[in-house]
């Protein structure tokens, strides 16, 4: 048995932690903020292997150049006093080719491949999941985009078994959703992935560890060398001496490495959504708009709507322009919506962003006691088990497959 402390009580570190102690480990997990808050509980909640790609693709710049002005376009850029932001958006750009995005889809595929299979694991040892393997439609307003995503999902149909699609011609489009809007071109329905509500997920994994021992500290930890290169821990004024350390803190984790003079490169990625009451006939299904970047998903009660992506640096301010594109790009689909009935308060949340679109996944160099989960883009609740199975063979000292050296968190230089 080992006394492991996780630094980060979301998705990804909960789910570290769970597995962990499952595994007769003594855990301690360690967050100023409530277990499951902030980008862990407001997201879509998708799991999805099939969208297994990293977000610098290309064309992505020429958008990019075409949304920067708009105060409520879907991605925008704010400018920073921080010389790091501007190599992390360097090199951001330089995963954009054809031959970076290829390679960092190939990565994703094989990090996502047991994403059901953690999951049901998960579900066997007691945490309570509840996926949703519905229908989802994808929606386009550009024909090539659309042969593109085909073309994707007959690639990755040989990596995923379970997945099915096929093409929606404009009559079928009009007759499942009359109001579409004339632009809509085509669609794609696709089985195989699912979605879960992302706060009753967290909830869930919050009560599992607490059933599997796992001890919550509400305050923040400081790391510190304490020499023969392990890090220690600091909490209220105790040093604690672990045998491991799991940072999984997110789109803070930079700054919680940055405590022992080391550097990942991330940074925060702001999304926003909204939560909608259920109505008859409007986004009842799993939605991707594509062009207007926005995703609804059916949770019960309510509906989210999500989208956009802020380089800002950690700001987690609302800006009520900006979430209101989300709305705007939703009308553009439907443009009938009733959206001006509902007077709803946007959400936030800063997903933490790598430049090459694949997640920080692995034991620091000079720190080998100290393991990093973070990077997750939107991917975070899709493999927070999956990210646990990883961490675990690593603080095991398990032989780790040859793609983990492409997700190791130091693959940047400290100038990223």
């Amino acid at each position: 048995m080992k006394d492991i402390v996780v630094i980060g009580a979301g998705a990804i570190g909960m789910a570290s932690a769970f597995r962990l102690a499952k595994e007769g480990h003594n855990v301690t997990i360690v967050d100023p903020v409530a277990p499951g808050s902030k980008a862990s509980s407001h997201n879509a909640g998708w799991v999805v292997p099939t969208m297994s790609e990293p977000v610098p693709a290309p064309g992505v710049l020429t958008k990019a150049m075409k949304w920067l002005w708009k105060k409520d376009s879907p991605l925008y850029i704010s400018p920073s006093a921080d010389w790091r932001f501007y190599t992390f958006l360097l090199r951001m750009l330089q995963h954009t080719s054809s031959k970076h995005y290829a390679a960092g889809t190939e990565t994703l595929i094989q990090l996502s491949k047991e994403t059901f299979s953690t999951f049901d694991e998960f579900v066997a040892e007691g945490v309570e999941v509840d996926l949703d393997f519905a229908t989802m439609r994808t929606l386009f307003k550009d024909t090539s985009g659309m042969d593109a995503r085909l073309d994707e999902l007959t690639h990755f149909a040989d990596n995923f078994p379970g997945l099915s699609y096929r093409r929606m011609d404009d009559a079928e489009l009009r007759t499942y959703q009359p109001a579409l809007s004339k632009d809509v071109q085509g669609g794609i329905e696709s089985r195989g992935d699912a979605h879960l509500d992302p706060a009753k997920f967290t909830a869930a994994l919050y009560k599992a560890c607490q059933e599997a021992g796992v001890e919550f500290v509400a305050s923040r930890a400081w790391l510190r060398d304490r020499g023969s290169g392990k890090a220690r821990v600091i909490v209220d004024g105790s040093f604690i001496d672990p045998d491991h350390v799991v940072v999984a803190a997110g789109a803070w984790t930079g700054e919680v490495l940055q405590q022992l003079g080391q550097r990942i490169s991330l940074q925060a990625g702001k999304g926003y959504g909204f939560d909608f009451p259920v109505e008859e006939g409007w986004l009842t299904d799993t939605l991707y708009m594509t062009d207007a970047k926005v995703v609804a998903t059916p949770m019960g009660d309510h509906v989210v709507v999500a989208g956009t992506m802020g380089f800002s640096g950690i700001d987690e301010s609302l800006d009520h322009v900006r979430a209101g594109g989300i709305l705007k790009g939703v009308r553009s689909f439907f443009p009938e919506w009733p959206v001006n009935e509902y007077d709803l308060e946007p959400w936030q949340g800063m997903r933490p962003m790598t430049p090459d679109g694949l997640p920080h996944i692995g034991a620091l160099r000079k720190f080998p006691n100290v393991v990093v989960a973070t990077g997750h883009a939107m991917q975070g609740i899709s493999l927070a088990p999956r990210t646990a199975q990883l961490v675990s063979g690593v603080i095991a000292g398990e032989t780790m497959p040859d793609w983990m050296g492409k997700i190791h968190p130091e693959r940047f230089t400290w100038l990223g």
